[in-house]
């Protein structure tokens, strides 16, 4: 059995590099989440025909809950359907992920939502 110096000199070596290595892991608890990023052109117009698409959905939803003519509701149907597909083939709304306020700094991590939502109607 090594002496007691040398189990001492052992443990605390192995303490140093364990202390060492996790100190450059590159996760900093004490920073700020990097910001959101901007959107590009692309982006914006994505989510303007994503947005568009779905404010149609929902004023021929509210017109088809109001309409008597067979005919009108038919269309108005085919009209809410389509603008909702195209919202969902468009990728639908971008929903930030929850950003930390002070007060989560002391609470608990909780599971987030997906970051990407599609509305339908």
């Amino acid at each position: 059995m090594p002496s007691l110096p040398r189990r001492v000199a052992v443990v605390t070596a192995i303490a140093l590099v364990a202390g060492w290595t996790t100190t450059g892991c590159g996760v900093r608890l004490a920073d700020a989440p990097p910001p959101l990023p901007t959107p590009d052109a692309n982006e914006a117009g994505r989510a303007e025909a994503v947005e568009s698409a779905l404010a149609i959905a929902d004023l021929a939803g509210a017109v088809l809950a109001t309409a008597q003519d067979p005919e009108l509701q038919a269309i108005l149907e085919q009209v809410e359907h389509g603008s909702a597909i195209q919202s969902e083939a468009l990728g639908g709304l971008w929903v930030p992920p929850p950003r930390p306020t002070p007060t989560d700094a002391t609470q608990s991590p909780s599971a987030s939502p997906a970051p990407w939502t599609s509305h339908s109607s």
